[in-house]
């Protein structure tokens, strides 16, 4: 919708000058640079997140080569806070999963290092500052690492481009360590996985127990009965199965959170429901039905995360995307039950990972990919935006209060980009610039 250009005048006349009654100094918000540089992996990969070795939550990222400064810290790095730092000494390798398990002997944080080109990953457990080699070498590329129980005590299960034979059979897409070797599923004999590309894996409870969820690109279970369902497959320890109503591509991220409505689980990526649009770039599944959230986007989500800004945890989507719907939102949006947001400062030139933080002052989401400046200012390769709420009519970022906050909204609105809906109806009407005229008049904390 366009804006109408003479009560948008109006306005401005009645505002009375470039520093505007109630105008004041707003909050500083915004992405702030940590120091540190990276070489991103590429886009199926979640390596960001945060643990504690014993000495206190950390962040941890893995996403190529890491440096802080002048010191070049390896293909994992860690962040307290203060500094980053090395996290063993691994040499040049690829890391092509990380993950914090727990499989009985506390949470750990295990890490799969890869030969792309012979397709083998060994799997590696952090011991103090040492890495140590846990399994033998699995034949393939490991690219999510899950800790399953499945009635018989927590197992290491590997997930990604894996292909392999056992006992004249073959395991595909999913293994799991088992009496100290890889094996596939199913009675004695009879070891079998998922066909298709095998983008991420996660456990989720669907009400009927704890199960296995693995996700992609045109997933199916192997000796699945004909007609062939493709979809996202499920494992509950006994069998495989596909989800029902579950979209068969493209799903690049999965999130199980508490929401407020029990544990549901969120995908993200540029998929089609059977049910539903296609494009969607994020949809919710809790165990019954699935609902997709909002509008068409115009690229993948490829990161999902829950942070709590400080008005109540939200689902935030993060990719190359420009656009969602008829609106601009780009790199990173926020989910606020009803619409995709606009953050106040976007990511310029997308994000591959997002990850939120909520330990004091280090609260915030945090990012690898997207550029490393926002206008001027250097950002870094891993950036991270304090999550704080702008004064809310401080369009232009600049601290103040003027007429060029008017301009701001003004050129918002005509491109139809949400952040001009100041009253929160998830429309741009005549009424949202009346919302951002009590906004300016009420000023800034």
């Amino acid at each position: 919708m366009r804006a109408n250009t003479k009560t948008a005048m109006a306005l401005l006349a009645a505002a009375g000058g470039l520093v505007m009654p109630g105008a004041g100094l707003a909050q500083e918000c915004g992405w702030e640079g940590l120091d540190a540089e990276v070489r991103p992996y590429g886009e199926s990969r979640r390596q960001m997140l945060v643990h504690d070795d014993g000495r206190g939550p950390a962040l941890y990222v893995s996403a190529g080569v890491l440096t802080a400064g002048d010191e070049r810290l390896g293909p994992i790095a860690r962040f307290d806070g203060d500094a980053w730092s090395a996290v063993g000494d691994l040499g040049e390798v690829w890391v092509s999963a990380l993950s914090t398990l727990d499989l009985g002997d506390g949470p750990r944080l295990y890490a799969a290092l890869s030969d792309f080109l012979a397709s083998t990953s060994t799997i590696h457990v952090l011991d103090g500052d040492a890495w140590v080699p846990y399994g033998p070498a699995l034949d393939g590329v490991a690219r999510q690492l899950v800790a399953f129980d499945d009635g018989s005590g927590p197992m290491l299960y590997a997930s990604g481009d894996i292909d392999f034979g056992f006992d004249d059979l073959r395991v595909r897409g999913v293994a799991r360590l088992e009496d100290g070797r890889w094996a596939g599923f199913g009675t004695v004999g009879n070891f079998y996985g998922v066909f298709g590309t095998v983008n991420d894996m996660v456990v989720f409870d669907d009400g009927d127990g704890p199960a296995l969820y693995l996700a992609g690109d045109r997933v199916w279970p192997d000796r699945a009965p004909l007609p062939i369902e493709i979809g996202m497959a499920r494992w509950d320890g006994a069998a495989f199965s596909v989800v029902e109503g579950s979209p068969a591509s493209v799903v690049r991220d999965m999130l199980v959170v508490d929401d407020g409505e029990g544990q549901s689980l969120y995908v993200g990526g540029l998929m089609s429901l059977p049910s539903g649009p296609h494009g969607v770039g994020a949809a919710r599944w809790d165990g019954d039905a699935w609902t997709a959230l909002g509008e068409d986007f115009d690229d993948d989500a490829l990161s999902l995360a829950f942070f709590d800004r400080g008005d109540g945890p939200a689902l935030y989507a993060a990719g190359r995307f420009e656009e969602i719907g008829d609106y601009r939102v780009e790199s990173i949006a926020r989910w606020d039950g009803a619409a995709w947001r606009p953050l106040d400062e976007p990511l310029e030139g997308g994000a591959i990972l997002i990850a939120g933080w909520d330990r004091g002052d280090l609260r915030g989401l945090y990012a690898v990919g997207g550029t490393r400046y926002i206008g001027e200012r250097y950002i870094g390769g891993v950036p991270r935006w304090d999550g704080c709420t702008p004064c809310p009519a401080d369009l232009d970022i600049d601290g103040a209060l003027t007429i060029f906050d008017f301009l701001e909204f003004q050129n918002l609105f005509q491109h139809g980009d949400l952040r001009a809906d100041f009253d929160g109806d998830g429309e741009l009407t005549l009424f949202d610039f009346l919302a951002f005229q009590t906004a300016f008049d009420a000023g800034c904390p």
